[in-house]
């Protein structure tokens, strides 16, 4: 039986999506080839989802499953929580296999967060956005607590708008 396995990075300029399933070996029973199904018997899809809406994809890629690592680049996504979806059928259909994970983004927070202090680290309102983002990763990174996260990441946009007018960032 295939354990589909995927990554997603993001480092603030580019995202992409790895086919990280495998071949079948001793040390990956889940990975694609005998006794498991052959990868080309598959056809992939990815849809990302905002994690409030589970029916209706943001986007939707086609994923061609070799059990070597394909990556493909995807569409850049603001800040938020987001679903992704993988999913492969087998050509005639008879097979499925899915696994999903929750990610979230914080590109365009760290990036007003950056350019605002680098322009007044002594400001007190720059010292309170970096407690708040401190807690914020805190909240994600340690906690899991994505709802709490998204409260900071929503007070920590308004401070940043705010500063972002105040030193013209």
């Amino acid at each position: 039986m295939i354990s589909l396995s995927f990554d997603i990075c993001n480092d603030c300029n580019t995202l992409v999506f790895t086919e990280a399933t495998g071949i079948y070996s001793a040390t990956n029973l889940g990975g694609y080839g005998s006794p498991n199904e052959a990868s080309s018997f598959f056809t992939g899809e990815l849809s990302v989802f905002k994690k409030t809406d589970s029916t209706n994809p943001i986007a939707t890629y086609t994923i061609i499953p070799d059990g070597l690592g394909t990556e493909v680049i995807l569409t850049p996504l603001p800040d938020g929580i987001y679903r992704f979806v993988y999913r492969i059928t087998a050509t005639d259909s008879s097979v499925l296999y899915q696994n999903s994970s929750f990610m979230y983004f914080y590109c365009d927070i760290k990036e007003c967060l950056m350019n605002c202090i680098t322009k007044d680290i002594d400001d007190e309102s720059n010292i309170v956005m970096l407690q708040m983002f401190n807690m914020f990763l805190w909240e994600l990174e340690y906690c899991g607590n994505y709802e709490s996260a998204e409260k900071h990441r929503l007070r920590l946009k308004e401070l940043c708008d705010m500063a972002s007018k105040k030193c013209n960032c």
